[in-house]
């Protein structure tokens, strides 16, 4: 028997779709949209069947999501989509049931009451009185779980009240802007342009969005300029997104500043080379070698930033490093005169971490002494 099995039934899915898609009789691609045994030649056939009542089986048995959702997108009947959407645990089926049922009493039970709240909102979207849309919108605006959801009942908003409480006291700040944008009021929304700007976090990409509908261009441009130097000293944020960030710096002095932060601290060695690469700055090519010889996990990359620390004070500070009280004025002074290192560095535990340092790199301080000692020597005059 099996030497007269159809193609379409073969195993290998290049064999049996291209048997499938040459079909024309009804009656066989039903046949092999059931029973085929290749999955994707089973979908194929179902993309080609026209009877419904085959169809509605095939949601009903069938065993793979993709195929059973091929078959719900051609079903007409809308008790049987009411059906799969209250019993079929796929999504995908879901979602196929959902965007031909026209059953508005259903739609607007789903775009209620439903479990997903993506799927409200294409119920609610589907809805032909917009009132009810809308309170399904602010339902899901002021109470969902998921921010992307949120943020799109947000955008389909009309009600001026929802949007302005939304605005005033949502404590996300991103659907707080998103709430404004729609305000017709514009001084309630510059009252909270403002609170966004004052409120959010300082390297939150917001400030910025918000920092743009100010009138006052020359402090817009300046809390924007501080947003992304905050972004790039992030180092908890990804490095591309640091070094875009970088590149919207229209100071190159804080260009510097930010890329020295980056070469300390990324978490992808990489984008700490490419940063360090781009740091011209001799000082501030200094203070990463020594943040890196004084504070990276890895000992080899210590030993690389000593090999290439030839800043004396702050080799004194390393090679000193077991009496940092004694020592310290060599970095405390260097920080109290520089403004910008105290920006930097205002953070930075150095006698914590020069007493962690020298318990597991005595081998670094005494490369730091005999550089010390060295340059002593290059600069005596020869006898």
């Amino acid at each position: 028997m099996g030497l007269f099995k159809p193609v379409w039934d073969k195993v290998e899915t290049e064999d049996a779709v291209k048997a499938v898609k040459k079909l024309t009789d009804q009656a066989t691609i039903a046949k092999a949209a059931q029973s085929a045994i290749n999955e994707t030649a089973r979908k194929v056939a179902v993309e080609k069947l026209t009877d419904q009542k085959v169809l509605i089986e095939i949601s009903k048995r069938e065993q793979e999501a993709d195929v059973r959702a091929a078959a719900v997108r051609k079903i007409e009947d809308q008790k049987t989509l009411i059906h799969i959407l209250r019993n079929d645990e796929s999504d995908a089926v879901c979602e196929a049931a959902l965007t031909n049922l026209t059953d508005q009493k259903a739609l607007l039970d789903i775009a209620k009451n439903y479990k997903s709240s993506e799927f409200r909102m294409l119920a609610a979207e589907k809805l032909n009185n917009s009132e009810l849309a809308q309170e399904v919108y602010a339902d899901i605006a002021v109470n969902g779980e998921i921010f992307l959801r949120r943020d799109e009942a947000v955008k389909k908003l009309t009600d001026q009240d929802v949007l302005t409480d939304l605005a005033m006291n949502d404590e996300n700040n991103h659907i707080r802007f998103e709430a404004t944008r729609k305000l017709i009021d514009k001084e309630v929304a510059l009252e909270v342009y403002s609170d966004i700007i004052l409120n959010s976090k300082k390297s939150d990409y917001v400030r910025i969005r918000a920092a743009k509908k100010l009138p006052d261009k020359n402090l817009a441009q300046k809390i924007i300029q501080e947003t992304y130097f905050e972004n790039a000293r992030d180092c908890n944020t990804s490095g591309y997104i640091r070094m875009n960030a970088v590149k919207e710096l229209a100071d190159p002095s804080l260009a510097q500043r930010a890329l020295a932060e980056i070469a300390k601290n990324d978490r992808d060695y990489k984008m700490r080379k490419t940063a360090l690469e781009k740091v011209t700055d001799v000082t501030l090519r200094q203070e990463v070698y020594f943040y890196v010889a004084t504070n990276d996990e890895k000992h080899w990359a210590r030993i690389e930033a000593m090999k290439k620390l030839t800043d004396k004070e702050l080799l004194t500070y390393i090679a000193s490093c077991k009496d940092p009280e004694k020592y310290k004025f060599s970095w405390t002074e260097k920080v109290v005169s520089d403004k910008n290192a105290q920006e930097i560095y205002d953070t930075f535990d150095f006698d914590k971490a020069m007493y962690e340092f020298v318990e597991h790199n005595e081998d670094l301080c005494e490369t730091a002494r005999q550089k010390l000692m060295d340059m002593e020597k290059a600069a005596s005059p020869s006898e």
